[in-house]
């Protein structure tokens, strides 16, 4: 009797998750996990079951880590330039399209009913590069780092050797120990060594942990390795102006072997990322409920530059922008010594308080420069002007002037420039609800409103989020009435680097059906399709 075959259900047009992990080069304890990775939000919606989103925020520090420690190894000369326009070729959507595809993962995601949806799903490099995140994410909660390594490893191989990068290969770790002894020259350098050496045996008390190399925290802790890198110039430079001058009293070079791979600019670029994925790791094992949007805003605060204060005054560092910088560098210390365990134990009493914080109800995530930009955004505004002033003299405070286009005006003060602009927006986020309240107080009692003394603090009507996955939900909702998927695009973006501000727009073919801020693409395109569906779509 001929065995029947059982038939697929209907719009889960995706090969089998047994049969397709077995092509990943990886092979999974938890099936679930990759299930996971692999299911889209419209499939969600139809089988009530968790998309890939969380895991992608996963994947996306897992693979900055992977592809920084590889660079750290492979290129350990390269300048904080170099290696960030290598990262951001490696990490880009296109880049991580073309590697979900050579893992066959469009033939894997499993997509929701709707009219060529699947077609659509798997046809866009931006959701294959996020279910390549999520992936990995999933590799790297099964297996940790050398499950990671070893997805990224197939996916990228003619990448990486395009690039001149090998892929990482087995766990971090010292090739060459070498010791803790300073090979010093004249008394500048013994004192250097001295001063060196108490402070390193300090912080191994403070962090509970015995470096196997000694000299690679060494290397962490040496501030003035910052400022060589930046003045040592070319290596053409360099040769020159060796021939040309003798030190009197060079500086000592640290243990043979580690100054060629553990400079503190390199630890620093890593360490970075050694933080970005315990942090990730963290708030995905601790809070199962929130989405990735609301992650991605814990992760931002706690990897902010006060965490990376509290961290260092805790490991003995000091305090201020200087020893939040080592801070950093000894992440990356810890990590190449010791491993993402020895990094996840440093980081676990100041990180604790954090997650206590995180888990008050009220706590608002965003901060208020952030939150000033969204309101006036949504209010249809001009984003606020920063004017630094200077500060009163032998004076180390900072002051910034706030100007908004309808005439108010706010100061700020702080340690940094950063902190000075964050404090200004908070008082013009006070001053707003004051004058918001007086106005509501007024219309209540019957007084006449001025349309033209409209200001930020009688805005529309705010984006009323009537689901916890607007984009699944807008999703859903043109899928059954058009039959297409909704599109995003990035309308702009400003802000510094680690504290970007994004807008978005989301579009049903021609069609605009909303705009959204926010500090991440991901949370811009949620606030937009929020707009969409309070829009009445």
């Amino acid at each position: 009797m001929a065995r029947r075959r059982r038939r697929r259900a209907p719009g889960s047009n995706h090969r089998p998750v047994l049969e397709f992990a077995r092509g990943l080069g990886y092979s999974f304890r938890d099936v679930g996990l990759l299930e996971e990775a692999l299911t889209h939000g419209s499939y969600r919606n139809d089988h009530a079951v968790a998309d890939y989103e969380r895991l992608e925020f996963v994947g996306d520090a897992a693979l900055g880590l992977v592809v920084t420690e590889s660079m750290h190894w492979q290129r350990p000369n390269w300048d904080g330039q170099r290696r960030q326009e290598t990262k951001s070729e490696l990490v880009s959507n296109q880049s991580l399209a073309a590697a979900a595809r050579v893992l066959s993962l469009d033939e894997g995601i499993r997509v929701g009913r709707g009219h060529n949806a699947g077609e659509e799903v798997r046809s866009s490099d931006r959701i294959l590069a996020n279910v390549f995140e999520a992936v990995l994410g999933a590799a790297y909660l099964d297996g940790g780092m050398p499950a990671a390594r070893g997805i990224l490893a197939g996916a990228f191989q003619r990448k990486l050797q395009r690039l001149r990068l090998r892929p990482p290969e087995g766990a971090p770790g010292w090739l060459d120990r070498a010791g803790s002894g300073l090979r010093a020259i004249g008394p500048l350098g013994i004192r250097f060594a001295r001063r060196l050496l108490l402070l390193r045996k300090r912080v191994e008390r403070a962090l509970g942990y015995t470096f196997a190399s000694p000299g690679i925290l060494t290397a962490a802790l040496d501030a003035d390795d910052a400022g060589r890198e930046r003045t040592s110039g070319s290596r053409r430079g360099r040769k020159r102006r060796a021939r040309g001058r003798r030190s009197p009293a060079p500086r000592p070079s640290g243990p043979t072997g580690v100054t060629r791979t553990a400079k503190r600019p390199a630890l620093r670029f890593l360490g970075r990322d050694v933080m970005h994925l315990v942090l990730a790791e963290t708030l995905h094992n601790h809070f199962p409920e929130w989405d990735e949007g609301k992650m991605t805003l814990a992760r931002m605060r706690l990897q902010s530059r006060e965490f990376s204060r509290t961290l260092s005054e805790h490991w003995s560092l000091g305090n201020g922008d200087e020893a939040a910088a080592s801070a950093e560098a000894v992440m990356g210390a810890l990590y190449l010594d010791g491993s993402l365990g020895a990094a996840r134990r440093a980081v676990g009493r100041p990180l604790a308080a954090a997650l206590e914080e995180l888990r008050d109800p009220d706590l608002e995530l965003l901060d208020p420069k952030t939150l000033l930009q969204n309101r006036l955004a949504q209010a249809g505004k001009e984003a606020p002007k920063y004017e630094p002033a200077r500060g009163a003299r032998g004076s180390a405070a900072v002051s910034v002037t706030l100007r908004l286009a309808d005439g108010l005006v706010e100061t700020g003060v702080g340690g940094g420039l950063k902190e000075a602009e964050k404090d200004a927006a908070r008082r013009a986020l006070d001053r707003l609800e004051r004058r918001s309240g007086r106005r509501r107080g007024r219309a209540r009692k019957g007084a006449t409103p001025d349309p033209e003394g409209e200001t930020l603090g009688e805005n529309p009507a705010p984006v009323v989020v009537a689901t916890d996955n607007p984009k699944g939900t807008l999703q859903e909702v043109l899928v059954k009435k058009e039959g297409r998927l909704p599109v995003y695009r990035l309308i702009s973006e400003s802000g510094p680097e680690h504290e970007k501000t994004f807008v978005m727009e989301v579009l049903a073919g021609r069609r605009a059906l909303g705009r959204g801020v926010g500090p991440s693409k991901r949370k811009a395109e949620a606030e937009a399709a929020a707009a969409a569906l309070a829009s009445g779509i």
